[in-house]
């Protein structure tokens, strides 16, 4: 490797579980008659997946058939209109994770356009991390495409144009976008222009413009669809 390049080989690709984003190179080494096939890590995954077992192995879903179709029924019911919350609880490695896991896995990774069913992701705050509206912003990323490395002034014009496809559609109207944009921004970690005008609230204020920007943003969200 050059100096400051970083290089792993299969093994470690496999055990990296797509945390990143990595590019095939063939390196020829003293000794060896053929090309070695390494691969070079060039930064972090947009969206990190997280790998639960052992990567490439996978045993089928056993005694769950009754919490797996709780599931399936809210969905035709999501579908049909009617929304709801099914909570998911129990001890660590009892299976919550693989019995979603699961639910996506049959409702295909991506959906159709055509499709009124969307699916986006958030998560709590795990042991170590220590982010405000973690899942809400993880949610909002997913909606609007963003990746880590992307630019402040390019998420910037995407919230924009995503808030101005919702206007256009009627879904927002035009005198709620100025207290929408500017709270959204701001969770976002957007630039300090775009998130101007709250800099005079108070926590608690902030606190729950923000929460009443991403419920109406979704329900806007949900109303195109």
């Amino acid at each position: 490797a050059v100096p400051g390049q970083v290089l792993v080989d299969a093994s470690t690709r496999r055990l990296g579980g797509g945390a990143f984003e990595l590019v095939p190179q063939a390196v020829e080494l003293k000794g060896l008659d053929e090309a070695l096939d390494v691969y070079e890590v060039v930064g972090s995954a947009p969206r990190t997946a997280r790998v639960r077992g052992i990567a490439g192995l996978r045993a089928d879903m056993l005694g769950r058939d009754r919490e797996a179709g709780i599931l399936h029924r809210a969905v035709t019911a999501l579908r049909d209109g009617r929304g709801g919350v099914v909570t998911v609880v129990g001890d660590a490695g009892v299976g919550k994770s693989r019995l979603v896991e699961e639910l996506r896995g049959s409702l295909g990774e991506s959906v159709e356009p055509a499709d009124p069913l969307g699916i986006v992701e958030g998560r709590c705050v795990e042991t170590g991390e220590s982010s405000g509206y973690l899942p809400y912003r993880a949610i909002f990323e997913d909606l609007l495409g963003l990746e880590p490395r992307m630019a402040s002034a390019a998420r910037a014009e995407r919230l924009h144009g995503w808030i101005d496809d919702l206007l256009g559609q009627g879904t927002v109207s035009t005198g709620h976008v100025d207290e929408i944009e500017p709270f959204l921004a701001r969770m976002l970690s957007i630039r300090a222009d775009v998130a101007a005008g709250i800099e005079g609230l108070g926590p608690d204020q902030v606190k729950r413009q923000t929460f009443s920007a991403v419920r109406d943003v979704l329900v806007a969200s949900a109303r195109r669809r």
